[in-house]
């Protein structure tokens, strides 16, 4: 087990102040991970949209659960990909007793790259607009 450290102390001004600790040019300078580049998927969503076609998707073994089918879309976040949602029943067995539940499933593949750097303007809300307004009049 490590010695508790006294009240003030730290492990990093420690090994700063120790020359044996300093790393050698053998040893790996950065242990982070590299930074993310953002891949650019070469196509707008416009272009996404009138090009891609929709993705079978197969729930269980060998579909036996059900089938969904991803529509190519832009999400709400400027980005683009496919997406899918439905309702499906699924059977667990418990007990020895066969239970039929309901389950919803929903699938969103986004495409890596696609978010656009710009955000959109903005009304200042999340969200999607609601289907029926509220009316502040009286």
């Amino acid at each position: 087990m490590a010695p508790k450290r006294k009240e003030g102390e730290s492990s990093k001004s420690e090994k700063a102040a120790d020359p044996t600790s300093a790393q050698s040019g053998d040893e790996e300078t950065s242990t982070k991970k590299p930074k993310y580049v953002k891949e650019d998927p070469g196509m707008t969503a416009k272009q996404f949209e009138e090009s891609a076609k929709g993705i079978t998707i197969s729930l269980g073994e060998e579909g036996n659960i059900g089938t969904l089918l991803a529509e190519p879309t832009t999400f709400t976040t400027g980005s683009f990909g496919w997406k899918a949602s439905s309702k499906m029943r699924v059977k667990v067995t418990v007990d020895g007793e066969e239970k039929d539940l309901l389950v919803q499933v929903g699938v969103n593949m986004t495409v890596s790259g696609s978010k656009p750097d710009v955000k959109r303007a903005s009304n200042g809300k999340r969200g999607r607009p609601r289907k029926n307004p509220v009316s502040t009049e009286d």
